[in-house]
């Protein structure tokens, strides 16, 4: 598995971490969160932290700085998971939600951006035409209004389902593929962009940008030949923020990478990128424009997917997501720890669904997010997985 999969993630409570040169200590009565990591893609905990804890193991053990993660199989129903940060696909997030419901247990809750949110966005942002649509409008088209193109960009508006991912398809390969979704299902549609080289992902975190990571490059630009940073070929890494003059990345390590690492030391060298390079000084636009993106929407937390083209192009906002399901992206610490106090906040406690998250930071109201909403998965969702767990 890559490494940079693997590397440690040392999160610390806010209240409890301090930075001295750089690097954030813990004190000795830091009190560990828990995150549980509902997935059957073991990388997404190993993301987060190494080693992992096995949620049937003693959870005492093997404890990191602040944070335990404690990843569960999806092979069967969920459970012990009490008031804790949970990451969970929103797939399998609507199977365990109904198999609560046969155990009179109250649903996981979570909030979200707001559906509508290409609707919000200034056009500069958005970069090209959207339209969010339900499944019987696009089944009485005869052709795909105008401004989205002949084979604009599909995929559903609150949620996914297996077989129809985002991609960009014709108005007879749409129709067919959503004829057995139900007929109020949200589609959103996004006329295409040509010549987008890089892709950049930003969390904001009250509002403001607390991580920056670019992640995939289009090798040529435009095309659907794409090589990740994860495929970065270094060894015991953890944070992407700016390497010594590459254009690409910089990398923090000895004191990230995991104590029992004998790994040498990366050189400049192994970040000389055979297909190209990300551009840094993107990192600066990207905060820029997923933090009015956020104001824009109405939401103080989000991870935001932002794509480039040509330089002195401006950046397209290409996906604005809620962060309990996103992608853990290799972000410095401290951007990883906002990540995992976002996800902690945006769950929705039954005992108090009006209340700070007992484990949130001590946010103003006035911070918290204006106009996100719980996720209401969409109906097609429902359809297809809401029985996985019945036997269970």
């Amino acid at each position: 598995m890559n490494a940079v999969r693997k590397a440690a993630v040392r999160g610390i409570t806010a209240h409890d971490a301090t930075v001295r040169n750089g690097a954030i200590r813990a004190t000795a009565d830091s009190i560990p969160k828990t995150l549980h990591v509902i997935s059957p893609l073991g990388w997404i905990a190993e993301a987060f932290a190494m080693p992992q804890i096995n949620a049937a193991a003693d959870c005492a053990a093997g404890c990191i700085p602040g944070w335990r993660i404690v990843q569960h199989s999806t092979l069967e129903p969920a459970r012990d998971l009490a008031d804790d940060a949970t990451w969970i696909a929103p797939e399998t997030l609507v199977s365990l939600n109904a198999w609560r419901a046969q155990q009179d247990l109250e649903p996981l809750m979570f909030r979200a951006p707001r559906p509508d949110w290409p609707d919000l966005l200034p056009s500069d942002l958005s970069g090209r035409s959207m339209l969010i649509a339900t499944v019987a409008e696009i089944a009485a088209w005869h052709e795909f209004p105008a401004d989205l193109g002949s084979q604009p960009w599909s995929q559903l508006c609150n949620g996914r389902v297996a077989g129809f991912n985002a991609a960009r398809r014709d108005l007879d390969a749409l129709q067919s593929v959503v004829s057995d979704a139900p007929a109020e299902s949200n589609i959103m549609l996004s006329e295409h962009v040509p010549g987008i080289s890089e892709e950049w992902n930003v969390l904001v975190h009250y509002g403001v940008a607390a991580a920056v990571s670019p992640y995939c490059l289009h090798t040529p630009p435009d095309s659907h030949a794409i090589v990740t940073v994860f495929d970065l070929p270094a060894d015991g890494l953890y944070a992407a923020s700016d390497f010594a003059q590459t254009g690409f990345s910089q990398f923090a390590y000895p004191q990230l990478a995991h104590p029992q690492s004998k790994s040498p030391q990366p050189t400049q060298a192994q970040f000389a990128y055979p297909h190209g390079h990300f551009h840094q000084r993107y990192r600066a636009i990207a905060a820029q424009a997923a933090e009015r993106a956020a104001a824009a929407i109405g939401t103080s937390d989000a991870s935001i997917l932002i794509a480039f083209r040509a330089e002195g192009d401006a950046p397209i906002i290409l996906e604005i997501d809620p962060v309990w399901c996103s992608t853990p992206y290799p972000y410095d610490t401290q951007g990883m720890h906002a990540f995992m106090e976002s996800i902690a906040e945006a769950r929705l406690l039954p005992s108090a669904r009006h209340a700070s998250h007992p484990h949130a930071l001590d946010a103003p109201a006035t911070e918290q997010q204006e106009s996100d909403s719980p996720f209401i998965p969409d109906p097609w969702m429902v359809a297809r997985y809401a029985n996985r767990y019945r036997s269970y």
